[in-house]
């Protein structure tokens, strides 16, 4: 074998003679290519008055005294140039870039802007599930400019995207959008079970609380002008398409009032009232109460109550054959949701009267979550 396996340097021959040019080529190549730092790659022609030791990486296109010799290094040595092919593995110093680049067997490519790496760690080792691992006392991410952003992506709005804060590798603490879009705030005091504590709605903004402690959140519909509705004996809600569900979470107790001002101005078929809730949440229970007058105009008149443990129609009115109607209902009550869905207030006659009803301006209906539907106390309650 005439030269060596990685440099491809020259041996000396056994009883060759002037040993010392085969030595001096060796070590001349040594000089080239060890600790290799180039001037340039970017040139596809020779620099007019190179100095001694000067050393290129020659750019494709190459001409003049460099055709033919793209991606080759570039060595004046002795006045004149010498080439050098690279092997896959080496590195180089590019001067006037400032950048570390590695030879990948076809092309150089730069070492200090990799585009990706597939683990990194810091202090630390990384594996295949903590790609990127850094044991550290403090994490540092500052602005370049006027602000700075960090982002957690998930794929799909089932998947989590989170912060999960643990002792001894076990969780304790959770934030994040997990198994949904909404934002959710979990604590654990094992690892394995989990309560969650709140809850923020992704497309109202509404906070939802868990396991006690009352939440400044409100659920609201409320009229701002009278409200036309029909002369029907099917269920209506009490406000407009669009403004009449109100989204429920999960496994959530709320409170919730409300006020119906009916208004009817002709129609002598005898009729009923009831209230109703309609939607898709499917309930555990729910109980309220209902306080009901039918004044004439501001006089005063008689409140009737009536209890309701069903969201099933209640009447709260007796059969009424008058064609001039102003009945107001109030009720107040709790319920507690099994499934997610929506609640919607309605009201039905038990025959068409005869008039359409206005359900009038201000009329109104509020829910406020309290905690998981098996909340008996808020706050320091004993």
């Amino acid at each position: 074998m005439d030269n060596t396996p990685n440099l491809v340097l020259p041996y000396i021959q056994a009883a060759q003679s002037q040993k010392h040019i085969t030595h001096n080529e060796a070590i001349r190549a040594l000089d080239a290519v060890v600790q290799i730092s180039v001037l340039d790659r970017d040139l596809a022609a020779p620099p007019p008055s190179p100095v001694e030791g000067n050393r290129y990486l020659v750019a494709g296109g190459a001409s003049g005294a460099w055709n033919g010799q793209s991606g080759k290094i570039a060595a004046w040595q002795d006045g004149g140039w010498i080439f050098y092919s690279p092997r896959t593995g080496w590195v180089a110093y590019v001067a006037d870039e400032g950048v570390l680049i590695a030879y990948s067997g076809s092309a150089w490519n730069s070492v200090s802007a990799a585009s990706s790496t597939a683990l990194l760690g810091i202090n630390a080792t990384a594996d295949t599930t903590n790609r990127l691992s850094v044991n550290s006392s403090a994490i540092l991410l500052n602005h370049a400019g006027n602000g700075h952003q960090a982002k957690v992506n998930k794929n799909a709005a089932g998947d989590t995207a989170s912060f999960l804060f643990q002792t001894g590798f076990s969780g304790r603490a959770e934030m994040g959008t997990t198994g949904d879009d909404d934002f959710h705030f979990k604590v654990s005091p094992d690892g394995s079970s989990w309560t969650e504590a709140l809850t923020i709605a992704r497309a109202s903004g509404q906070l939802h609380g868990r396991q006690g402690g009352a939440v400044p959140s409100v659920l609201a519909a409320l009229l701002s002008a009278d409200l036309a509705k029909a002369n029907v004996a099917t269920a209506q809600p009490w406000f407009a398409a669009g403004n009449d569900a109100f989204s429920l979470s999960a496994a959530t107790s709320y409170f919730f009032e409300g006020l119906l001002s009916l208004n009817r101005a002709a129609g002598t078929t005898s009729h009923t009232t009831s209230i109703l809730f309609g939607g898709t949440a499917t309930l555990t229970s729910i109980g309220f109460l209902a306080q009901v007058t039918n004044p004439t105009g501001n006089v005063l008149a008689n409140v009737q109550q009536v209890f309701g443990a069903s969201a099933a129609a209640l009447v709260v009115t007796a059969a009424n054959v008058v064609a001039t109607e102003n009945l107001h209902v109030a009720v107040r009550g709790i319920v507690r949701v099994n499934a997610a869905g929506t609640f919607i207030p309605q009201f039905q006659y038990s025959a068409a009267p005869g008039g359409a009803p206005t359900v009038r301006a201000n009329s109104h209906f509020l829910m406020y979550p309290l905690g998981s539907n098996a909340v008996t106390e808020v706050g320091t309650v004993g």
